[in-house]
């Protein structure tokens, strides 16, 4: 996290800055917020915390998400998770992430680590005049990354590559694989590989002029990866990627259809573009949660 990030947030604690915000909800933000928390019935938690005990020195990529949702004063009682969170939760928890299923009601999304997952980046190229490949560039950590890398590194329209802390460094302690994002958008395509949960560089990909790649996701955020259509949002490969250059091959000679799922993920990635909305729809989802409990 960046120097301005910090500087940003603490400003905004000091001077208790709250955005001027529409109130009025958009249908699509009602659907959202039913989606994040999928709750029915009220509960109760076990060993609960309060909100304001979360400490704003640790873990900030979540706590100054945390803040910027939650008051420094508010003591409402509550279940909360860092970090990339795969499994059901036993008890009603506010997460980052959850798997794409029906036993996930648990897990109650909020927009966390949003400085890693809700970085967008300005793309100008025009798709047309994009280099006519397929990018990545990722560590490989997971079997399921090394299936694909041995798939696609192979495939003439791939550039992908493995930029782990174990392949060979520069002098600057990168990855000496390693390509920017600025390049990596040269590309028509670019692959959107799950790690651990989601993958982090999803939102930036259909946020720009490129098209992102990747299987069915398995798991989904505040960015609600289930309610993407395949052949619609992304290009969709089959999970043991063995059809990689086929789906490559059909879309570079279906321009027309690559700009339609080029406009169709934009518009998706562009409701997500205003943070402090973001943060103010968490709130809502934060007081159903509060509705519900019996604590």
């Amino acid at each position: 996290m960046r120097l301005n990030n910090h500087l940003s947030f603490w400003a905004k604690q000091i001077l208790r800055y709250q955005p001027p915000l529409n109130e009025k909800l958009t249908s699509d933000e009602e659907k959202r917020i039913s989606h994040y928390i999928k709750l029915q019935n009220t509960f109760s938690l076990s060993k609960p915390v309060k909100v304001n005990s979360v400490s704003r020195l640790k873990s900030c990529n979540f706590s100054y998400d945390w803040y910027s949702i939650f008051s420094k004063s508010d003591q409402s009682l509550c279940n909360y998770e860092w970090g990339d969170v795969t499994w059901d939760c036993n008890e009603p928890t506010f997460v980052k992430s959850r798997k794409i299923s029906k036993k996930s009601y648990n897990n109650i999304l909020l927009p966390l680590d949003t400085y890693r997952h809700f970085n967008f980046h300005d793309d100008h190229q025009d798709i047309y005049k994009k280099i006519p490949n397929a990018v990545w560039r990722g560590a490989v950590c997971q079997k399921h990354r090394e299936i694909f890398l041995d798939r696609a590194e192979s495939i003439k329209y791939c550039d992908v590559a493995n930029t782990s802390k174990d392949t060979p460094q520069n002098i600057f302690g990168k990855s000496k694989f390693f390509l920017s994002i600025s390049k990596q958008l040269k590309s028509k395509f670019i692959f959107a590989i799950e790690g651990n949960d989601v993958a982090s560089n999803l939102k930036w990909i259909m946020a720009s002029n490129s098209i992102p790649i990747m299987p069915a996701p398995k798991f989904e955020t505040w960015f609600c990866e289930s309610m993407l259509e395949p052949g619609r949002h992304f290009i969709c490969v089959k999970e043991d990627f063995s059809d990689i250059s086929e789906k490559i091959e059909h879309y570079l000679n279906k321009p027309k259809l690559c700009e339609e799922i080029n406009e169709e993920s934009k518009n998706y990635a562009s409701k997500f573009f205003n943070k402090d909305r973001q943060y103010f729809l968490a709130s809502i989802v934060a007081e159903r949660y509060f509705e519900l409990q019996r604590n």
